[in-house]
């Protein structure tokens, strides 16, 4: 009698919800011996024929995980994703930074009494050269700048009785306020009249705006 063993077959039990085995009798047959057979079975050396095979499996064994790259991780696309338009809002948000720093720079540079002090220098380097026009312009801007800087109060392009008035709204002293109204009065006849260029006067007027700047600062 030989017997057959059993055949078993691994399947998914979706009511259990987990595999199972199912499994059948082979069954036994009867074998009558063979002498010839038999006799040659007993002269050649047994040989393993499946001794390469891996060994059997009596349980199941699950999937065997690989090991984990970067691109597993959410982070790593959103960083793919993300990056380059977070890298544009950083370069812009530096850009605006260094600008608004530029600004800033250049306000305190243009500060009212840094104007000022530029604008009075500008008066004396152009009273060493003998060019009444330049003195008068340069005048004009350093007497500008002052009542900005002093009074907060502009008089560009403002002539006589317009510019005594708003000086004096400003609280400026009349006799400081005709002072500067007549210099400016005398400056632009200067600058546009050609008879009455005259370097010495020029000079002259400079002396004056610049006592004229001293008491708007004592003011101040």
């Amino acid at each position: 009698m030989l017997d057959l063993g059993e055949v078993s077959l691994p399947y998914w039990d979706p009511d259990q919800r987990k595999y199972s085995i199912a499994r059948a009798a082979l069954g036994t047959v009867r074998v009558t011996p063979n002498a010839a057979a038999a006799a040659e079975a007993k002269s050649d050396a047994p040989s393993d024929r499946l001794s390469g095979l891996p060994p059997a499996r009596d349980v199941f064994e699950g999937r065997k995980v690989a090991g984990h790259h970067w691109d597993d991780f959410p982070l790593f696309w959103f960083a793919g994703v993300a990056g380059g338009p977070l890298a544009f809002g950083l370069a812009v948000a530096g850009r605006s930074g260094a600008r608004r720093a530029r600004h800033a720079w250049r306000g305190r540079r243009a500060s009212p009494m840094a104007e000022l002090k530029e604008r009075m220098a500008a008066v004396r380097a152009a009273c060493e050269r003998s060019d009444p026009r330049a003195i008068d312009a340069s005048i004009t801007r350093a007497l500008e700048a002052a009542t900005v800087a002093h009074a907060r109060v502009g008089v560009r392009g403002a002539l006589g009785a317009e510019v005594v008035g708003r000086l004096q709204r400003a609280g400026v002293e009349p006799r400081v306020a005709v002072g500067i109204s007549d210099l400016l009065g005398e400056c632009e006849k200067g600058r546009f009249a050609p008879d009455a260029s005259d370097a010495v006067a020029s000079r002259a007027r400079a002396a004056r705006a610049l006592e004229v700047i001293g008491h708007l600062e004592k003011r101040a």
